[in-house]
């Protein structure tokens, strides 16, 4: 499944409305944030993801093995996706176009919460049409695809339905001989008759 864009809660006022994207898998990550007007972006491999949380002493070791590496994925998912307890903050990054995002998660007694740091850096602005404007437009034919399908399957239920009506009422019978509990039966064959 392909990542999606989602809304980030922040409570700083100052910031814009933020949107993020992050896709996390067996050979790294890549995380996309966006203000609708830029677009900031990571990417990591493994070996970079292993080498950063030695140096940052992480409490979680990825070199540990394939499941401490699922974990440390998970746990940094988990805090983008603003999961109870886990909790972000935003600082200037190391260049004036840089933006870190410092996060944090819970991790089990006795071990120490999970720090971690994701140093976004300023892209092109192809970028933006790439990642965010281009898949917005491909998703939004896509539901308006879905929503003619919806909109001619419920016209062919009606249609089925009105000819079940009709049927039932040549045979001198009533809705209430297939659906016994219907007692407005009437009103709803006439219903159907005019749609």
């Amino acid at each position: 499944m392909f990542p999606r864009w989602r809304t980030l809660s922040i409570s700083d006022q100052s910031l814009p409305p933020l949107l993020i994207k992050a896709h996390l898998h067996s050979e790294g990550y890549t995380i996309h944030l966006t203000d609708l007007c830029r677009i900031w972006s990571e990417s990591l491999t493994k070996r970079e993801i292993n080498k950063r949380a030695l140096n940052n002493d992480c409490s979680i070791d990825p070199t540990d093995g394939p499941e401490q590496y699922n974990i440390l994925l998970e746990k940094i998912n988990g805090t983008l996706e603003q999961e109870d307890q886990t909790s972000l903050r935003f600082q200037p990054g190391d260049t004036d176009q840089g933006l870190k995002l410092e996060l944090q998660a819970p991790l089990p007694h006795p071990l120490s919460p999970l720090n971690w740091t994701v140093n976004f850096t300023l892209q092109e602005p192809d970028q933006l049409n790439d990642q965010l404007i281009t898949p917005l437009f491909h998703q939004c034919h896509e539901l308006q695809a879905q929503t003619r399908l919806l909109m001619y399957t419920l016209h062919e239920k009606d249609r089925v339905i009105s000819k079940l009506c009709d049927r039932l009422e040549a045979s001198g019978n009533d809705l209430s001989i297939p659906f016994p509990q219907t007692n407005v039966s009437e009103v709803i064959a006439s219903n159907w008759r005019r749609l």
